[in-house]
């Protein structure tokens, strides 16, 4: 009875790392993604508020410093907008990355499973010999 080797470990070994740091990319860039989307969130939110003023004077500076912040806040947001945009695409490449990476490993893993079955098959083959030779040695 022969062991199974399989000839092409080697690659399957190598295509299952480059699948696993092609998941780690996936899920980096993921978290990215959700991260800016936090930040596109608290920014809409500050936007969403009011200055609050005390008296019509005090009203009339808060107003301008309010109105300073709104611009800053906006441009903050069309940046993040931007950058999210920017980090969703690379997710998406890493997303293509990773599926192709995983297919890879998939036709390993199909070549290996027939790869053990005809292993298997060519053992029964060789007991079926061996016995068919031993019947034919006490039949003679």
């Amino acid at each position: 009875m022969r062991r199974f080797k399989f000839h092409l470990e080697a690659v399957a070994k190598h295509r299952s790392i480059i699948e696993a740091l092609r998941l780690h990319e996936f899920v980096m860039a993921q978290g990215r993604v959700q991260e800016s989307r936090t930040r596109i969130e608290a920014i809409r939110a500050d936007l969403g508020a009011a200055p609050v003023s005390a008296s019509p004077a005090a009203m009339l500076d808060d107003r301008r410093q309010w109105d300073a912040y709104l611009e800053r806040r906006f441009l903050d947001l069309d940046l993040e907008l931007g950058f999210r945009s920017e980090l969703e695409l690379r997710m998406n490449t890493a997303r293509e990355a990773l599926l192709a990476a995983n297919r890879a490993s998939e036709s390993i893993q199909q070549i290996r499973t027939r790869a053990i079955e005809k292993h298997r098959l060519d053992e029964i083959s060789e007991e079926q010999a061996d016995l068919d030779d031993i019947v034919r040695t006490r039949a003679a």
